[in-house]
């Protein structure tokens, strides 16, 4: 696939990504291609025992024939999530298996068996009947805003917009930096940040519109990414995800300073992956007045690209034991109010030992239906959290 800037390091095919976004738009009860047939399986996998244990034999028999295959540990195809899920399941007492649908990927089909019982599953396990209605929205923004305003949860100020003329209405009416990116997505892909400016803007949607007939054109949050995951609708693990920076010594350039952050072997490139010089990061400096041969004063953070994801350098920290109680009390909210037994919230804030209430610009920035829980497994610093034992004990509640 060709590398694409605005995708980043996570690039998907902008015609199929496009074309399954208005079907599932249209259509929830049909999946598009790609990305959403497999996120979207999960609504079709585990409907009985007897389905289950049908599509384990089936799988088996295919495998034998060399038609994918049938793998009883985690292998290098897996992601850091099933790794997370796998040991999570080790611990337990959780015999679990893996169908491959191509041997030289990771995607197919999980079976865990478990006190005499099986289940089906695709990413993540889901209680078998536990079928929450926000499933099928959550991942939209567009929705999830008008459904958390009525709530009370606080979300940022805009809207989703089909025509530039609508974008433009919305940045008149923001009368502030705006933020123009997919309705649906995640990785930060053709989302476009500091939006200051009419032009700015056009270019924005224009970027934001290869993936995706909705645009959603808001404000920009002040603060940082906090994720927020939430089993069983009460327990919670946090952790704040700082963008991709260095820390100035007074001394080093931003490029020297850059390649002590890449030295530290925690960011292996699979964990955590090393910072990139890239058309982002250049752009990112250029917009703070700065180059890679600038020395930043003693302390002072300077981002490096504008995307939050790992793939780009982002790193996490713990900081579940950290959170004001206000804050504590409004996550609660949200998983009661989605009423969903996995969820994964994006929350912007400046300072989450403080109370949201004090803080201007904050709010629900996304939520997911499919969450990386090995953020919490595996954080950069701070205590792990294995979350993956809440998922297992709601899908088998007779796990003391």
């Amino acid at each position: 696939m060709k590398y694409c800037t605005d995708c980043g390091e996570a690039p998907v095919p902008h015609l199929f990504k496009k074309i399954s976004d208005v079907i599932e738009a249209y259509n929830p009860l049909t999946n598009g291609p790609i990305e959403y047939l497999s996120e979207r399986l999960e609504r079709k996998v585990s409907m009985n025992e007897t389905v289950d244990r049908l599509m384990y034999w089936v799988c088996t028999k295919l495998a034998k024939l060399g038609i994918g295959d049938m793998t009883s540990s985690v292998d290098e195809r897996d992601s850091i999530r099933t790794k997370a899920i796998w040991e999570s399941a080790n611990a337990l007492g959780i015999t679990l298996k893996h169908y491959h649908f191509y041997k030289t990927q990771g995607h197919g089909l999980f079976f865990a068996f478990y006190n005499g019982r099986t289940q089906a599953f695709h990413a993540l396990p889901r209680p078998r009947d536990w079928r929450s209605e926000s499933f099928q929205w959550m991942d939209d923004k567009g929705i999830m805003k008008k459904k958390f305003r009525t709530a009370g949860i606080p979300v940022a100020r805009g809207g989703t917009c089909v025509s530039l003329e609508e974008a433009m209405n919305v940045f008149d009416e923001v009368k502030g930096s705006i933020i123009c990116k997919p309705h649906r997505g995640s990785r930060g892909r053709h989302t476009t940040l500091n939006i200051n400016s009419r032009e700015a803007l056009k270019r924005a949607f224009a970027i934001a519109k290869q993936l995706t007939r909705w645009v959603e054109v808001e404000e920009e949050l002040v603060g940082i990414i906090h994720r927020v995951t939430i089993i069983g609708t009460k327990s919670i693990a946090i952790v704040r995800r700082d963008p991709p920076m260095v820390v100035g010594d007074g001394v080093s350039t931003i490029q020297q300073l850059i390649g002590q952050t890449n030295a530290d072997p925690r960011r292996d490139g699979f964990m955590f992956c090393p910072l990139l010089i890239n058309d982002r990061l250049h752009s990112e400096l250029v917009r703070q007045g700065l180059t890679l041969d600038s020395i930043p004063p003693q302390g002072a953070q300077v981002i490096v690209n504008d995307k939050i994801s790992r793939l780009h350098g982002t790193t996490t920290d713990d900081v579940t034991d950290h959170v004001h109680p206000d804050n504590m009390e409004l996550f609660r909210h949200i998983g009661e109010t989605l009423n969903d037994p996995i969820v994964g919230v994006d929350f912007m804030i400046q300072d989450i030992t403080k109370s949201y209430k004090e803080q201007p610009k904050i709010g629900v920035v996304e939520c997911n239906a499919m969450p990386y829980i090995d953020l919490h497994h595996y954080p950069f610093t701070g205590q792990p959290r294995p979350v993956a034992h809440d998922i297992w004990k709601l899908v088998f509640p007779e796990i003391v």
